[in-house]
């Protein structure tokens, strides 16, 4: 159960072209309008959480209003109007009011209210418009951060079935970075793949590795084949280098096996 939601004449309305970008990233990341604005609610309220020291900036009286408050916000899927709510529990003895509210307070408000059920309290800012630059870079940096969970969660579900099968994929970009390792006190590379697998698109950051099997073959029907293994971060780790070695190690013991006579099961079980 919840209170009722006061919508003000100055909440923040977003026009068309809000929709319009929601939309388009979307499509981008392959999801749907709902999905994107469940992320930017979300976002927006973890950002009230967090926001002990620029409390202001979001129409709270003073700091100590956003401490230890749990917060839900709504974005009217029509007129695209953001409401904010704290969230307090019903309960029979109260611990800790900033998250709870005793069951005869609560009854006082709507007498259907239960213990266990959540009650919302209005605490929509008059303008989102004076909102600090601080705070917009927490809510920003927490949306990118749900979009990007919400496309691994979408590819783990999309790749529930190929778990320990080997699948192949068309690479269709790789991004490069340098960054400084302070630990090596060295600029280093970091590499990011994207690659594709029957619509599904898989991005490869540090510690994965990249299987390349490629072959050809020209008019005359010779061909060849190669196969390696890259590390996607430019690096193998510890445990990927070890394995790496065996691998390596195997190969150069068969080539060095490798003359007329010898047979291929020889070279195999070496």
């Amino acid at each position: 159960m919840a209170t009722g939601k006061k919508k003000t004449k100055n909440a923040s309305n977003y026009t068309e072209s809000f929709f319009k970008g929601v939309d388009d990233l979307a499509e981008e990341k392959k999801m749907d309008r709902e999905q994107v604005l469940a992320c930017l609610e979300d976002a927006i309220a973890r950002g009230y959480e967090m926001n002990e020291q620029d409390a202001a900036s979001f129409g709270l009286k003073d700091q100590k209003e956003s401490k230890n408050k749990n917060y839900a916000v709504e974005i009217d899927r029509t007129t695209g109007e953001i409401f904010v709510s704290t969230v307090r529990t019903v309960v029979e003895e109260v611990e800790n009011p900033d998250i709870q509210i005793s069951l005869e307070e609560a009854r006082s408000y709507d007498p259907e209210f239960v213990v266990g059920d959540e009650m919302y309290t209005d605490v929509t800012p008059t303008s989102f418009e004076k909102m600090g630059r601080t705070t917009s870079a927490k809510i920003k940096t927490l949306f990118i951060q749900k979009i990007s969970e919400r496309e691994r969660a979408s590819i783990d579900e999309k790749c529930r079935d190929l778990e320990n099968e080997i699948v192949s994929c068309e690479v269709e970009l790789v991004e490069e970075s340098q960054f400084f390792d302070v630990k090596s006190n060295k600029y280093k590379r970091r590499r990011k793949v994207f690659a594709t697998h029957d619509n599904i698109e898989f991005v490869m950051n540090e510690g994965d590795l990249l299987l390349l099997d490629a072959g050809a073959e020209n008019d005359m029907h010779y061909a060849g084949d190669c196969t390696t293994t890259m590390p996607v971060g430019c690096e193998f780790t510890a445990r990927q280098m070890e394995v790496y070695r065996i691998l390596i190690d195997t190969y150069e013991k068969a080539a060095s096996m490798l003359r007329p006579g010898i047979t291929y099961r020889e070279c195999h079980v070496a």
